[in-house]
C-alpha cells in the first residue's frame, strides 16, 4: 500500500512538489487525524523557519487540492466512505459537500455500471492501483456519464483509503465521435458521388432499351410486363443512387418557386396505396398558397419518406397526418432554437400515431444506415436522405416523439412572399420523325452511346457520334456548318464535357449545348447549369431525353445560356 505522500508526486504540477505532504496538513476535513509522516526530514529545516513555512505551504496545498480541475476523491477502505472530496468531484456530480462526506459510493448511487467498480476493486487488490480505466458513472440528475479513472491504495493516520482521480471525458467523446461520424460522411459522400457516374451510365442503358423494347411490345404481351418489371428495379436502382447522393448534399438540385399545398395535394393521391387500408390519412393544407424555392422531385422525395417512415412505425393501423401552415419565427423564438434564423417560414408538418421513439433512437435517426428494422428490411438512408435534401434547401428539420404516443416531424423553408411572374412553361412534345437537326454527340461509355444514338435517329436526328473529346472536334471541324448542337457527357478522359463545350462555343457562338451527368455537381462543375443552360442528370428515360433535346434545340438565337424557365425535365 503506498502512502498518501508518494500518491500525490503524481497528483499534483511540479510547481506544487516539494510542499508537505496529504499526511502533514493538519485539517484536510480533520486536522487532528492527519499526522506528519513518519521519516519526514523535519531537521533539514531550521525549526524557527520550519514553524514559519509549514502553515503557508498546509494552505497553498489544501487550496490546491480544493480547486484541482480534475475530480479527486479520499475514500475509506473497504467501506469506501467519502472523506473528503474536491470541488470539481462535486461538481461532476452535482452534489453538496454535505450529501457526499461520510456516504458511499453505492449509496451516491455513483456506479452505472457495477462492473467498474469490480473491476477497480480487482485491480486495487491486485495491483494496488488503477490507471486510466474506462468507467460510465451517475450524476445526482441520474445522467449516465463517461470517465476516466485513476487510483490508488494510501494510508492516512493509519486508516487504509482510496484516493482517486475521475476525468469526465463524456464531451471529449462525443466531440471525437461527431468527428468520426462527419468523416464517415465525407467518405461516403465521396464513394457516393464516385459510383454514381458509372452506376448511372448502365441504368441509364437498362432503362432506355427498355423503353424501346415497350414501344414494340403490346401491353397485353407477357414479354412487355417482363420488360416493364426490369425498367421498375431499374427506376428502384436510380433511387437508391439519389439518395446517396441527397444525404450526401451532393445531388443535383433545381430549385425553382412552387406552392407547397399543390405538392401535398398532388401526392395526396397516392399516399393511401403506399399506406394501406389500416391507416387514416388526414392533408390539412394552409388556407392561402405557400410559396418556396425549391426541387420539386426533393419535395416528393422529403414527403414519401417520412410518410413511409410513418408507415413503418403504426404495424398496427393508426393516424397520418400531413400539414403546412406559414411561420413567422421572432427572435425569442431563434433564442430556444439557435439552429433556425429569425424570418418567415412556410412548415411542412408530418405526425403519426405510432410507435414513437426513446432519447436515444431519436439521437441517432439522422445518421446514415442507422435504422431499427431488422436486417434487409431498410437501408437506414430514408431520413439522413431527408435532412440532406433540407440542408441543400436552406431549411431546418425538427422532430419530437414520445414512445407510445407518436412522431411529428416539422420543416421549415424559407417563405417565398410572392409568386414569381416567370411562370414554368410546359415541356415541348416529344418530337416526331421529322427532326432533322445534326446533334454532336460525345459519350465515352460504348453501350450508353449506341443507345443515344439509336434513340436520336429513331426520331429523325442526324448523330454524329464520338467516343472522346478529341474525337469530337474532329468530327466538328469537319461538320461545323451543319451541326445544331452538342450533347456531351461531363466527365471524360482528357478532357470534361465543359471545356469541350467552351472550346466549340468559341468556334460556334450559336451553338445549343446539352450536357449530361451522372456525377455530383462539385464535380461536374458548379456554373455548368448557369453557363450552357440545361443538364440532363442520369439516369433517364427516351422521353426525358427527346423532350429535353427539343426544349434547348428551341431556344432562341443568342441565348446567353441562362437556364431555361422550363427546366428539363430529367430522370426516370
Amino acid at each position: 500500500m503506498a502512502s498518501l505522500p508518494e500518491f500525490r508526486e503524481n497528483l499534483f504540477p511540479d510547481s506544487i512538489r516539494g510542499r508537505p505532504r496529504l499526511g502533514e496538513v493538519p485539517g484536510l476535513k480533520k486536522a487532528e487525524n492527519l499526522k506528519a509522516e513518519p521519516g519526514l526530514a523535519a531537521s533539514n529545516l531550521p525549526p524557527a523557519d520550519q514553524r514559519e513555512q509549514l502553515p503557508k505551504s498546509e494552505e497553498g496545498f489544501v487550496k490546491a487540492f480544493r480547486s484541482n480541475p480534475l475530480a479527486i476523491s479520499i475514500a475509506s477502505q473497504p467501506e469506501g466512505r467519502y472523506i473528503d472530496v474536491n470541488d470539481a468531484f462535486l461538481e461532476m456530480l452535482g452534489y453538496g459537500r454535505e450529501q457526499v462526506i461520510g456516504r458511499t459510493a453505492e449509496e451516491l448511487e455513483f456506479w452505472a455500471v457495477k462492473e467498474d467498480e469490480h473491476k477497480v476493486t480487482e485491480e486495487l487488490i491486485e495491483a494496488g492501483r488503477v490507471k486510466r480505466l474506462p468507467i460510465t458513472f451517475r450524476t445526482s440528475s441520474g445522467e449516465m456519464r463517461e470517465a476516466n479513472l485513476s487510483a490508488e491504495l494510501i494510508d492516512v493516520d493509519g486508516l487504509p483509503c482510496v484516493l482517486a482521480i475521475t476525468q469526465d471525458v463524456t464531451e471529449t467523446k462525443r466531440l471525437e465521435d461527431q468527428v468520426r461520424q462527419a468523416q464517415k460522411l465525407e467518405a461516403i459522400g465521396r464513394l457516393a458521388g464516385s459510383i454514381a457516374h458509372d452506376f448511372n451510365n448502365m441504368l441509364s442503358v437498362i432503362m432506355g432499351y427498355s423503353d424501346l423494347s415497350l414501344q414494340n411490345l403490346s401491353s397485353t404481351d407477357p414479354v412487355a410486363k417482363n420488360v416493364v418489371q426490369i425498367k421498375n428495379a431499374a427506376e428502384r436502382a436510380a433511387s437508391f443512387i439519389r439518395r446517396l447522393l441527397a444525404f450526401s448534399r451532393q445531388q443535383l438540385h433545381y430549385p425553382r418557386i412552387l406552392d407547397l399545398n399543390v405538392v401535398i395535394q398532388n401526392l395526396s393521391q397516392m399516399i393511401p396505396r403506399m399506406i394501406g387500408e389500416d391507416i387514416t390519412l388526414t392533408v390539412r393544407p394552409a388556407a392561402s398558397p405557400i410559396y418556396v424555392e425549391a426541387d420539386l422531385g426533393h419535395l416528393e422525395q422529403i414527403l414519401m419518406n417520412l410518410v413511409v417512415n410513418s408507415r413503418d412505425a403504426m404495424p398496427l393501423g393508426g393516424e397520418l397526418i400531413i400539414e403546412t401552415a406559414q411561420a413567422d419565427l421572432d427572435n425569442p423564438y431563434v433564442d430556444r432554437h439557435a439552429s433556425v434564423e429569425p424570418g418567415r417560414y412556410a412548415v411542412l408538418s408530418v405526425s403519426d400515431t405510432g410507435c414513437g421513439m426513446d432519447d436515444h433512437v431519436l439521437a441517432h435517426i439522422f445518421e446514415p444506415f442507422f435504422t431499427t428494422k431488422a436486417p434487409g428490411q431498410g437501408t437506414g438512408l430514408g431520413l439522413s436522405t431527408v435532412l440532406g435534401i433540407v440542408k441543400q434547401s436552406q431549411g431546418r428539420i425538427f422532430v419530437r416523439s414520445e414512445c407510445g404516443v407518436g412522431t411529428t416531424f416539422k420543416i421549415y423553408f424559407p417563405r417565398i412572399e410572392e409568386k414569381s411572374d416567370i411562370e414554368p412553361k410546359p415541356l415541348a412534345e416529344p418530337v416526331s420523325p421529322s427532326a432533322s437537326e445534326t446533334i454532336l454527340l460525345a459519350e465515352d461509355d460504348d453501350a450508353l452511346r449506341k443507345l443515344l444514338v439509336t434513340m436520336l435517329e429513331s426520331v429523325g436526328y442526324r448523330v454524329l457520334p464520338a467516343g472522346d473529346p478529341r474525337f469530337a472536334l474532329e468530327l466538328f471541324d469537319k461538320h461545323s456548318p451543319h451541326i445544331s448542337m452538342l450533347l456531351s457527357d461531363c466527365v471524360m478522359p482528357e478532357m470534361s464535357g465543359n471545356e469541350l463545350a467552351s472550346q466549340l462555343r468559341s468556334r460556334r457562338p450559336d451553338l445549343k449545348v446539352l450536357l449530361m451527368s451522372g456525377y455530383a455537381p462539385d464535380l461536374v462543375l458548379p456554373h455548368a447549369v448557369s453557363e450552357w443552360g440545361a443538364v440532363l442528370t442520369k439516369p433517364f428515360t427516351r422521353n426525358a431525353l427527346l423532350d429535353t433535346v427539343r426544349s434547348v434545340l428551341s431556344l432562341p438565337v443568342g441565348y446567353n445560356g441562362s437556364a431555361p424557365a422550363n427546366h428539363p425535365r430529367t430522370g426516370p
